[in-house]
């Protein structure tokens, strides 16, 4: 089975590279399905789906920035201890300066893109699926 680097995705999908020191050629996805990490975001992690494509929406955005310093800065560190290929905000959402630190930190490419999430989510499922 093959796979799509990373690379390919951010031409294919327009993506906006947030973490642009960081190697995208040598990353590749081999599922089609992605993952909105809502229930690992607020700390549970069983039957994490860590290979596929992470998505950030308006719900799991909006529920980090809620959160105190500390707090944010652990589920950080326990969502990117997993190997996580990319993470993808949508929506023009911006991740906070700590998530950027502590995904280079981590080796974890983070890019953003304008389009709503569902929309986003079923081009990107589409196009990997035609690839994969």
């Amino acid at each position: 089975m093959g796979g799509v680097t990373i690379t390919e995705l951010i031409d294919k999908m327009g993506l906006r590279n947030m973490t642009p020191e960081l190697e995208t050629d040598n990353v590749m996805l081999v599922h089609a399905d992605v993952n909105r990490p809502a229930l690992q975001l607020s700390g549970y992690f069983e039957h994490f789906e860590q290979s596929r494509v992470q998505i950030i929406g308006t719900v799991e955005y909006t529920y980090l920035q809620q959160l105190d310093e500390k707090k944010k800065e652990a589920i950080y560190r326990e969502f990117m201890a997993y190997d996580i290929p990319c993470v993808i905000f949508c929506r023009d959402l911006k991740p906070d300066e700590m998530f950027l630190k502590i995904a280079e930190e981590s080796n974890l490419p983070v890019f953003g893109t304008k389009r709503s999430t569902s929309e986003f989510m079923a081009e990107l499922i589409y196009c990997l699926s035609e690839q994969l």
